[in-house]
């Protein structure tokens, strides 16, 4: 567990670094299981959300989980898609 909040923490780092640290990022999200736990009450980053480009950089507390697993938050209407959408648990 540790470990992955050092992971997520060095992420998040070098996601607000340059646009090519950013790229990186999100290309090690992708490859990687790095999302976290998503709790009710997680605080989660959204790196991409599969066609909703203004969500990108959005922070939000997710408020429900419904039953086929979307996450609803408080970073607006749109639901996360874990299996599709790359967001950071911080």
């Amino acid at each position: 567990m540790h470990e992955l909040v050092i992971k997520t923490r060095l992420l998040l780092a070098k996601y607000y670094g340059s646009e090519k640290d950013k790229e990186e990022v999100k290309s090690f999200c992708k490859g990687n299981n790095v999302k976290g736990v998503a709790n009710i009450g997680a605080n989660v980053l959204i790196v991409e959300m599969s066609k909703e480009p203004n969500y990108s950089e959005k922070i939000g507390t997710i408020v429900h989980i419904d039953d086929i697993g979307q996450l609803r938050g408080t970073w607006g209407g749109c639901a996360l898609i874990p299996e599709l959408d790359i967001y950071l648990v911080i």
